[in-house]
């Protein structure tokens, strides 16, 4: 069997002749914290100062980068999706201070302490997602007329509509808008 090889296939496989990658092991780090903030991959590799093609490919070439975004992402969307549950639910508490004069003038700082209320929204995004078969908005409505029915009442409705235009052709004729030999 004869080897073929040819100039491109080598000098990828060595890189020489292209640019030296930019890519350094401590990007992996700062790609997964940029992940956890929600940063998509564009705001990445515009951070990073790079293209996306570049980005896809430190993700292809490089394990620890690409799990390292994975990671972020994934820890990012389970803290939002336990965010969204916990306010779906309502209950949480909140803390906050308030600051009151009292009735000499003095600022008072009062703590005060509230609970949440369930939020239906939440819930009804939660729900149209999870079980969309259940909870989706969009309704589905199949009409179960079967179709001896809808001939029946169409029929019904062809005579309906000939006795109107019989009874409107009388009162034309009546009032003297419709000549009687028109008719």
């Amino acid at each position: 069997m004869k080897k073929t090889t040819n100039k491109a296939s080598k000098a990828k496989a060595t890189n020489v002749g292209g640019r030296p990658s930019k890519y350094k092991p401590a990007y992996a780090e700062q790609a997964r914290k940029l992940a956890l903030l929600g940063q998509t991959d564009e705001q990445v590799a515009e951070f990073f100062g790079i293209g996306k093609a570049t980005l896809y490919r430190w993700q292809a070439g490089h394990e620890g980068f690409r799990d390292s975004m994975l990671a972020g992402k994934e820890r990012a969307d389970a803290d939002v999706a336990e965010s969204l549950y916990r306010t779906a639910l309502g209950g949480s508490t909140v803390t906050e201070v308030r600051e009151e004069p009292d009735s000499e003038g003095n600022i008072i700082r009062k703590k005060v302490t509230r609970e949440l209320p369930a939020d239906v929204r939440a819930q009804r995004y939660w729900l149209g997602n999870r079980r969309p078969h259940q909870w989706r908005d969009k309704v589905v409505v199949e009409d179960q007329t079967p179709p001896e029915a809808i001939a029946e009442k169409a029929n019904e409705f062809v005579a309906l509509m000939a006795a109107a235009r019989e009874r409107q052709r009388q009162v034309l004729i009546e009032r003297g808008i419709l000549p009687p030999e028109e008719a």
